[in-house]
C-alpha cells in the first residue's frame, strides 16, 4: 500500500497485488483519489487483470447497472492479452448512457484465438 498526502492535506491511496514485480505498473489493484473517487481491479490466478472499474461504479460486480463503468480484459490459453472491452460513452442531459462496446483487439493477423 502506498499512500501520499498533498499540500491541502488530502490523501492519494494506492494498493498493489502481493508479489508483483517492482516494474510492473499493471498489478494496481485499487486506488483511492483525494476527491474520494476509488478505481478497482480484479485480476485471475495467473496475474491476468481482468477487469477496472472506474471512479463511478456502484457496486463493482459484473451486473448490468455497473456494464457502464466496467473495463474487461481477455487472454488466450499461453496469458496473452487478445482484447479489450471498454464501454462506450454518451452523455445525454446527465445521465451517460452505454451505447456500445469499444472493443481493442490486440490478435496478430496469423493468431487464432
Amino acid at each position: 500500500m502506498v499512500a501520499m498526502q498533498d499540500a491541502n492535506g488530502n490523501l492519494n491511496t494506492q494498493a498493489w497485488l502481493a508479489g508483483a514485480p517492482p516494474v510492473t505498473a499493471d498489478m494496481l489493484v485499487f486506488e483511492r483519489h483525494a476527491d474520494g473517487g476509488i478505481k478497482t481491479y480484479g485480476f485471475d490466478v495467473f496475474g491476468n487483470k481482468r477487469t477496472g472499474f472506474d471512479e463511478l461504479a456502484i457496486s463493482r460486480t459484473m451486473s448490468a447497472a455497473d456494464a457502464v463503468r466496467r473495463t474487461e480484459y481477455t487472454y488466450d490459453a499461453e496469458n496473452r492479452l487478445t482484447r479489450i472491452d471498454r464501454p462506450m460513452r454518451i452523455v445525454i442531459g446527465d445521465r451517460p448512457r452505454l451505447i456500445l462496446q469499444n472493443v481493442d483487439s490486440h490478435l496478430r493477423k496469423n493468431e487464432k484465438p
